[in-house]
């Protein structure tokens, strides 16, 4: 997709003193030691001497011309690949043009001790260290951007980086506070609930998406061997965490283990809001411990303590697709086509209900794997729903949820789009880039064309061209299937 970057000024004092003493002694090494270097050269003969003022004339030039393009580059930029920042901020990491957001093993926040207000754009007197894979340290000082762009690099952190490397940004963002929300918030009132443009770039989407998820929570999980609801559920270990939710393992009346989903809403959110997340959260809740299906987690019960809202689920013996891929590596295509085609029963199932169910957050980490690859769903989106609405932010996993989910409006399609998502990173080992169309034969060229455009349909980016139905994908699968490899044209 176009315009797929985010561009920040960074003032840098340091740099823009370096840039006009470049450009005021530019006369000396942009003209005079070039001269100097031509008239060096000797008319007659061979001097060696000479040669030496020759190169150095033109050494000179040549370092002088590289301060200045160093000096004069102030961009941060951001991108689906990785971050960009100033020359000068890599120094002693020469050749570093970009850091790919996997290469960034933690954040810190740090007090910026060389603090001048009178030099500040913003009064965020932060500094952020990023510390690398390679061991590389790179500072950026928060008070040389603007108070809006130390939101975005600070979201932009949050949408790419792993959550529990990301978890020190909360301190930032306190900082920062959520100027800008209520524009945002207006914009979206008056626009309101329409379907998503077709000419939206991933970039305005993107921005969108991180002004509104700007908001600062602090979230406690549980601990193990904690109880809850009357000593009848004792929490084991923590599954997963993340922003404003957990996912625990626990021991129901010390017997049955169960899965535990764990939501909280701030307080400081209007109680109309959190009433009326509360009561859609209850209703989802109420239609999913009806659903039965032997390849999905059964909803056993769902319960608000504290101010904190759980679904306990069935807990469901095996490991989940990432947990598979982390030890196997990239799946065989023929071994994911056969994943596919076992979702299709609780995919069909969910989606023929009155009404419809949508799972929500078909991801590596909701699907684990019985035997002989039968494919089970576990953990539904509805808690993910009761935090979006009751909080007016995302919460999923951005890389697998479909543009109409970014805007609120999930249906039967946008678990399709997810599923086509999670193909893709069975098929290459890694996340695909949010919103946008996967394409697995750009990582793997042996891929058959025929599975790279059953992936690249499943994750079209407007409904009308993505496969829309259950049935639409067991039709296209069927051939890949039987040919025993998906060679489609």
């Amino acid at each position: 997709m176009s315009n797929t970057e985010i561009i920040l000024e960074y003032s840098d004092p340091t740099a823009d003193t370096g840039k006009k003493i470049m450009l005021f002694t530019s006369p000396l090494w942009g003209i005079l030691a070039p001269l100097a270097a031509v008239a060096s050269i000797p008319m007659t003969g061979f001097d060696p001497m000479c040669c030496y003022y020759v190169f150095g004339f033109f050494l000179i030039t040549a370092g002088c011309l590289g301060a200045t393009i160093a000096f004069a580059d102030n961009r941060i930029i951001i991108s689906k690949r990785g971050l960009r920042v100033p020359p000068l901020l890599t120094l002693f990491a020469l050749g570093r043009d970009e850091i790919p957001w996997t290469s960034i093993s933690s954040l810190a926040v740090e007090e910026d001790r060389n603090f001048d207000p009178t030099e500040a754009q913003s009064l965020v007197t932060k500094q952020l260290v990023l510390k690398l894979k390679d061991k590389d340290t790179i500072s950026l000082r928060l008070h040389q951007l603007k108070k809006e762009q130390v939101e975005q690099l600070v979201l932009s952190l949050s949408l790419w980086l792993d959550e529990k490397v990301a978890l020190p940004l909360l301190e930032v963002k306190e900082a920062a506070g959520a100027g800008g929300k209520g524009i945002e918030s207006k914009r979206r009132k008056q626009e309101g609930d329409a379907a998503l443009p077709s000419d939206m770039t991933f970039t305005k989407l993107w921005q969108s998406e991180l002004q509104s998820r700007y908001t600062a929570t602090a979230f406690m999980p549980l601990e193990p061997d904690q109880t809850i609801r009357d000593g009848s559920l004792k929490i084991i270990r923590q599954i997963s965490f993340g922003g404003l939710s957990a996912v625990y393992l626990c021991q129901q009346n010390q017997t049955e283990l169960r899965v535990l989903k764990e939501s909280v809403v701030p307080l400081n959110n209007k109680a109309s809001l959190r009433d009326k997340a509360r009561e859609m959260f209850q209703r989802e809740a109420a239609i999913l411990i009806k659903v039965e299906h032997e390849q999905i987690a059964r909803v056993v019960d769902f319960f608000t303590e504290e101010e904190r809202t759980y679904l306990l689920l069935a807990h469901i013996e095996g490991v989940n697709l990432r947990q598979l891929v982390r030890e196997a590596g990239a799946l065989p295509e023929e071994r994911v086509l056969s994943i596919a085609a076992s979702l299709l029963s609780p995919l069909r199932y969910l989606h023929a209900l009155t009404p419809p169910v949508v799972h929500r957050d078909i991801s590596p980490e909701n699907i684990i794997l019985e035997e002989e690859d039968r494919a089970v769903l576990i953990d539904f989106g509805a808690a993910n729903e009761f935090l979006g609405t009751a909080t007016g932010t995302l919460v999923g996993k951005q890389c697998y949820i479909s543009p109409e989910q970014f805007k609120g409006k999930a249906c039967t399609a946008s678990d399709l789009y997810s599923l086509g998502a999670t193909l893709y990173f069975l098929i290459t080992g890694e996340d695909p880039t949010p919103i946008s169309s996967s394409s697995p034969l750009e990582k793997r060229p042996e891929i058959s064309a025929g599975t790279d455009a059953l992936v690249k349909d499943l994750t079209a980016l407007e409904i009308e061209d993505r496969i829309k139905t259950v049935e639409e994908l067991q039709a296209r699968l069927t051939p890949l299937l039987s040919t025993g490899v998906g060679n489609l044209p």
